[in-house]
């Protein structure tokens, strides 16, 4: 008599899981339920819009398109505290967090929770509604895409990266997992936002971002354009990416300012450069920090560059009346005569190309043409070293000491966080 009963009571657990997974499947992506991991960055700034995001859709697996404003505002530090948002939906929380970001709006689109300025959703001239025609990717990496959306707006780009070079791999070492996923697409046409959501929907661990790096003079008649916009498609919600990728088309790029150029002009200022020291270094495990890629210089040679746009040469290499080998540090674009940098004993060249960084502490900026002397204006005197880069390629984890090399006893060693500026 009990048979029946218990294979009916097991028919109604299978039907009731098999819809429970179903409509599992189905909740909207503002309706999930968020966890321990989901908080809100505090104080409220730009970087921790994108934090507070970035854990969200860790905590979910929502997947996020973020476009900021044209002023993203103070960027020289991060969030300092986190308000749980354990038990909201996806969608409350957005909701709490458009009460404090004032000017945003979020909106759900075919999948894709979209978080942009508010005039932004009813600009129809906004340049991200361009209409564009079909598209395939195969095989694609994440950068791969990003240089694709740059070619939307200038269809003759020419790209200088070295994921199109025999420094492929090494380049892809220290990216996140995602950033080495590659994805394959075919996107029947439609507006460039479509493009991004196609892109991120297709991988599935990626979310697209589109900054803007508007010169503070132009801000009063700015609007949203490509002219200013920096892309990327990255792990998580974030600020920055890639900006005028094109070699051919931009007065300012890095690749091609004048090939003549004469020395950079030496600033005995910290220009927008921050620093703030740390009472305990950071730990590099390749979650938000990375080791350091640099370059020792003791003897000639060209130095490894993560760009086309520019080589790096070490010459005249010996003690030059100092407590270590020195060299001298030429840097070079195209076939124009090497300009000298530096005489020094380590190069870092961020991953992006745009700073090349010597001892003590001077740091080239190649777009600019500037080099300012950071050891003397911030205060960080040598023996300086390249610790770690932050995952999102903003800040440098950098230690000194007293002695050079051989330091005997116990050596005092002190820690810095430098914030480049974007």
């Amino acid at each position: 008599m009990l048979r029946p009963f218990v294979i009916a009571v097991a028919l109604v657990m299978a039907l009731t899981a098999s819809i429970g997974a179903e409509g599992a499947q189905d909740t909207r992506p503002e309706d999930r339920v968020l966890g321990t991991r989901a908080e809100m960055r505090l104080p409220a700034s730009t970087n921790a819009l994108a934090e507070t995001l970035a854990s969200v859709a860790r905590d979910s697996g929502v997947l996020i398109g973020f476009e900021t404003k044209l002023d993203v505002g103070s960027r020289a530090r991060g969030s300092k505290i986190g308000r749980s948002l354990r038990g909201k939906t996806v969608g409350e929380a957005l909701d709490a967090l458009m009460e404090i970001y004032k000017g945003y709006e979020w909106r759900s689109v075919n999948g894709v929770i979209h978080v942009r300025p508010q005039q932004a959703f009813g600009d129809f001239n906004h340049f991200l509604n361009q209409a564009i025609g079909p598209l395939e990717l195969t095989d694609a990496l994440p950068l791969h895409a990003t240089f694709e959306v740059h070619r939307v707006f200038v269809p003759d780009c020419v790209i200088t990266h070295p994921i199109y070079t025999d420094q492929r791999d090494g380049f892809l070492e220290t990216e996140e997992p995602a950033m080495r996923q590659p994805l394959t697409l075919s996107f029947n046409g439609g507006t460039v936002l479509d493009l991004l959501d196609a892109v991120i929907k297709a991988h599935g661990s990626l979310y697209w971002n589109v900054t803007y790096q508007v010169p503070p003079e132009r801000l009063q008649d700015a609007t949203p354009s490509y002219e200013y916009a920096v892309f990327a498609f990255a792990p998580y919600p974030q600020i920055g990416g890639w900006w005028r990728m094109c070699a051919g088309r931009h007065e300012d790029r890095v690749g091609e300012i004048a090939d003549a150029a004469p020395p950079p002009r030496i600033l005995k200022s910290p220009g927008k450069f921050t620093a703030v020291r740390l009472s305990r270094p950071p730990v590099i495990d390749g979650r938000e920090w990375f080791a350091a890629k640099v370059e020792t210089t003791s003897e000639p040679g060209k130095v490894p560059v993560p760009t086309q746009a520019f080589s790096l040469t070490l010459a005249d290499c010996g003690d030059h009346n100092g407590d270590f080998e020195r060299c001298q540090l030429l840097f070079q674009r195209g076939r124009a005569a090497p300009v000298r940098i530096d005489l020094t004993g380590w190069v870092f060249v961020t991953p992006d190309g745009r700073y090349i960084v010597t001892e003590p502490l001077s740091v080239l900026d190649v777009l600019e043409w500037k080099q300012y002397e950071l050891s003397e204006t911030l205060g960080i005197p040598n023996y300086t070293n390249i610790e770690g880069i932050s995952r999102d390629r903003t800040r440098l984890f950098l230690s000194r000491r007293d002695c050079a090399m051989d330091c005997k006893g116990d050596v005092n060693v002190e820690y810095y966080e430098l914030t480049l500026p974007r």
